[in-house]
């Protein structure tokens, strides 16, 4: 009887550790493609790569969409609430029903997921209008304006849902992560890419069209 208690145990522990890297590779997905996404959006860097963005716009143009498009889809399954799937809620509720924290955790976390409704009710707007499906009602600009999200505001939420999921996991396996080697090789490489865009631009290597 004390083995199947333990082999049940097990069970518990390693499906509840896959669930939670799974929450892991999905707020590690949404801080990456927004990083990319914001290097070649934000301002600052558009001065300083203008001339190379400009020359490769409409590829520029693209890759931008679809990292906008994959860390709201990241950001949209995190939260969602369906039972059969894989998310923050899912989680929670898994825990408490295995009581693997106490009333003080079970609190903190739904107070910080509370606070975080406006942010996740703009992600769901984009979610279920523009990327997922496309409304009938909504265009695509309707549904931006509608959702009113700033950078800063998704910036937040992601960081604020790595804290929410280092809360489960370390209530249940002792283990947290944060974004700093991944903010160091995803900004790192996108970086190196406008540099060779841009060191290309200025040695001539792009040509207008017609030119010899």
């Amino acid at each position: 009887m004390v083995s199947e208690t333990n082999s049940q145990i097990k069970v518990i522990g390693e499906e509840l550790k896959n669930q939670l890297e799974e929450l892991f590779n999905m707020v590690f997905a949404a801080k990456a493609n927004f990083e990319i996404w914001w290097i070649y959006s934000n301002a600052d860097d558009r001065k300083i790569y203008g001339d190379a963005l400009n020359e490769c716009w409409e590829s520029i143009r693209t890759t931008k969409q679809a990292h906008f498009a994959a860390l709201i889809l990241a950001l949209h399954k995190l939260y969602e609430n369906k039972p059969n799937t894989i998310n923050i809620k899912s989680v929670k509720e898994y825990m408490v029903i295995k009581n693997l924290f106490g009333k003080e955790i079970k609190t903190e976390i739904e107070t910080i997921l509370t606070s975080l409704d406006e942010k996740k009710k703009k992600i769901e707007i984009l979610r279920h209008n523009v990327f997922a499906h496309q409304s009938k009602k909504l265009d695509y600009n309707e549904a931006f304006k509608r959702a009113e999200i700033t950078p800063d505001q998704i910036r937040e939420l992601i960081h604020t849902t790595l804290g929410v999921i280092n809360l489960l996991s370390y209530a249940s396996i002792k283990t947290t992560r944060d974004f700093s080697a991944l903010d160091g090789y995803i900004r790192e490489d996108t970086y190196k890419i406008l540099d060779c865009l841009q060191r290309g631009f200025e040695e001539g290597f792009f040509q207008a069209e017609g030119s010899d």
